[in-house]
């Protein structure tokens, strides 16, 4: 399938930096640049002419040769969508450069007698439209090319940025500019078109449970969503949800992370996890630890690779329905009761769960509720990223059956130390979308949830965080 990407997002706006660096370079640091270049070709000053030339040769035959294959390996590979947006930018970044060479008054700077090399040349090679045609080309065609292949692509685009430097009479103060030009265009192509990405299918996902010990009998999907399961499987150990995390999701969630760290502070927001494996380990821990702890979750069944690079965690399905789907009559003192006796043994264990709305509980036919879905939990967890977790449900629970019997049921379990900590918590900001979206149906919003606590805690006026 083809669609958006945010890593494609995180690199059009590595290039626009990198485009702002050029556009400085090219105006009002030309000085700098002198002293870089002359550095830089103070170690190619005595190479022969004869192999300068060679050299210079020799490289543009092989660009050439490749920018003939390259489309024809596309089209045989039936690769003909990257192959017709790959073309697009390689019109439209040359054309892009010009333009914007135009507008900014890039300062023109001779070299002095004794920088000059056997490289120099009347013409210099590659022009620079070319390195900003062969950059959005880079970024384009890297969606469907091997981490080997990518890396030989941008080393590619460094030899030929060198060669540029190194045949250049003048100092050739766009290279910068061309070669971002060259990734924003492309970026914002697959912004606009999208990319090809792999998505696992019904099948794929069994496979993937049977390589993990489980004898799948079925397979069913289920609603896509950011963090949900993906598919139930009827196994020989009972329904399975699973869900399938890969590079993408992965990104997406460090990217929310960074702006979620740039935004607010003492939210529990780490760095993201180097990869899509090590994140789901660390889910896989928690609900396995949660467990050991006295928290009733569901058991962990699976945990795989589907691929190279995306990998499957399974969990046991509990039959119930979500709190969040319940009738308010469901919504009784002992449900409640059980729901703050999970985030209890949460907090024992230093778990902060950080997703605590009330889809995240699940009332089962025996009325035992279960605490589910640890994708954004945090292990050994700060104080105040547990308090945040009572503020959560404190606010969820409140927007269903009001600020006294929330208040009364996570007093009776946890006591007044904790909801005065929550107290602080209670900002818009720390709760999560979908807390903050019910609460608008509230008509005094969170006021008398907090006049609630003031009158158990003895608190009247909490230090807001």
């Amino acid at each position: 399938v083809h669609r958006r990407s945010v890593a494609d997002a995180k690199r059009l706006a590595w290039f626009v930096g990198f485009l702002a660096l050029g556009v400085a370079l090219a105006t009002g640091l030309d000085e700098t640049m002198a002293g870089i270049e002359a550095d830089l070709l103070e170690g190619f000053v005595r190479i022969p002419a004869v192999v300068a030339g060679l050299t210079v040769s020799a490289v543009a035959v092989l660009f050439f040769v490749l920018a003939l294959a390259a489309p024809v390996a596309l089209a045989v590979t039936r690769r003909r969508r990257t192959l017709l947006v790959g073309g697009l930018g390689i019109l439209l970044a040359p054309l892009l450069f010009v333009a914007l060479r135009n507008a900014v008054p890039v300062r023109e700077a001779a070299l002095p007698d004794e920088a000059r090399t056997s490289f120099i040349s009347e013409y210099p090679w590659p022009p620079s439209g070319i390195l900003a045609a062969y950059a959005a080309a880079a970024v384009i065609a890297g969606v469907d090319l091997s981490r080997s292949w990518r890396r030989a692509v941008w080393v590619g685009l460094a030899v030929l940025a060198l060669l540029r430097i190194l045949t250049a009479a003048e100092l050739p103060l766009d290279v910068v500019l061309a070669i971002s030009v060259g990734g924003v265009t492309g970026a914002g192509l697959l912004l606009a078109f999208g990319r090809s990405v792999r998505v696992a299918s019904p099948e794929g996902v069994a496979l993937a449970l049977e390589r993990a010990g489980l004898v799948v009998e079925s397979m069913e999907p289920l609603e896509r969503r950011a963090g949900a399961w993906e598919h139930r499987a009827h196994t020989d150990a009972g329904p399975v949800l699973a869900k399938v995390v890969g590079r993408e999701s992965q990104q997406l969630d460090n990217l929310y992370r960074a702006y979620r760290r740039v935004r607010l502070k003492d939210v529990g927001d780490d760095t993201g996890y180097a990869s899509a494996r090590r994140a789901v380990a660390v889910e896989a821990l928690l609900d396995v630890y949660s467990v050991e702890r006295g928290v009733r979750s569901p058991r962990v069944l699976a945990l795989t690779t589907l691929g190279h690079d995306d990998v499957v965690l399974a969990v046991e399905e509990v039959d119930g329905t979500p709190l969040n789907e319940a009738a308010d009559a469901e919504l009784t003192d002992d449900v409640l009761s059980q729901c703050w006796q999970q985030i209890a043994a949460l907090r024992d264990a230093r778990i902060a769960h950080r997703d605590l709305e009330l889809d995240s509980f699940v009332l089962d036919r025996d009325g035992y509720v279960w605490l589910v879905d640890y994708a954004f939990g945090q292990p050994a967890a700060e104080d105040q990223v547990l308090a945040s977790d009572v503020a959560e449900l404190l606010t969820a629970s409140y927007v269903r059956v009001g600020a006294v019997r929330a208040v009364a049921a996570a007093e009776q379990v946890l006591g007044s130390a904790p909801l005065t900590d929550a107290m602080a918590r209670l900002v818009p900001a720390a709760l999560t979308r979908e807390t903050r979206a019910a609460l608008k149906s509230v008509e005094d919003g969170v006021e008398p949830l907090q006049n609630e606590l003031a009158r158990v805690t003895g608190v009247a006026e909490p230090t807001l965080a």
